[in-house]
C-alpha cells in the first residue's frame, strides 16, 4: 500500500512541475503571440466570486449566500472585453 501512496505523490509532483514550468514560459509565449497580428488570442481568468446578498445584519450574515461567478475574457485582434456573469443556481460551482 505505501508503494501507491509515494507512486501517487511522485504523478502529483510531476503534475505540478510541469504546471510550474508551464506557468514560466508563459510571458515569454504571450509577447510572441501578440507580435503575430493575424493570430487571435483570447485571454479570460475567473476574477471574482461574490457571495450575494450583502447584508448587514448580523442574524442573516451566517445563512446561506448565493455566489456569483464573473468571467471577463479579452480578445486581443479586436481589443474587446467580454464579461460572463452568472450565478450559481444556474450551472453549480465552478470547480
Amino acid at each position: 500500500m505505501p508503494k501507491q501512496t509515494q507512486t501517487l505523490t511522485d504523478d502529483i509532483k510531476y503534475e505540478y512541475d510541469v504546471h510550474q514550468t508551464s506557468k514560466m514560459n508563459m510571458p515569454e509565449v504571450r509577447n510572441e503571440e501578440k507580435k503575430n497580428k493575424d493570430l487571435p488570442v483570447l485571454l479570460f481568468e475567473l476574477q471574482n466570486v461574490i457571495p450575494t446578498p450583502h447584508v448587514s445584519i448580523s442574524s442573516l450574515f451566517y445563512l446561506r449566500k448565493l455566489s456569483v461567478y464573473n468571467l471577463p475574457a479579452y480578445c486581443t485582434r479586436t481589443k474587446q472585453v467580454y464579461c460572463a456573469l452568472w450565478c450559481e443556481n444556474l450551472s453549480g460551482q465552478c470547480w
